[in-house]
């Protein structure tokens, strides 16, 4: 993740210029507060979108793909062996 002020600045026209510094000075108040950088700057972009009236909920956020996890029954493998076909058939 980059910068708060790099994020803002790639935004460019898509977001105001009182909305850039609403942020700044959010984010500021919350490290000043004892919060960590990067809480502090997404903590100050989610109260100014709480802040905008209709504004959708954020979507859950995603899970990351977990390889332990178990399937699901009669899930398929990953990668299916290939009848008559050997990893060693492929290089030769």
């Amino acid at each position: 993740m980059g910068s708060l002020t790099g994020c803002l600045s790639k935004a460019g026209k898509n977001i105001s210029r009182e909305d850039k510094a609403e942020i700044i000075a959010r984010s500021k108040a919350l490290r000043d507060d004892g919060e960590l950088i990067p809480t502090a700057d997404l903590m100050a972009v989610e109260a100014l979108i709480a802040s905008i009236e209709g504004a959708p909920p954020p979507p859950p956020p995603r899970r990351a793909l977990d390889s332990a996890a178990p399937r699901p029954s009669g899930a398929l493998p990953y990668v299916r062996p290939i009848p008559g076909l050997s990893f060693s058939s492929i290089n030769d």
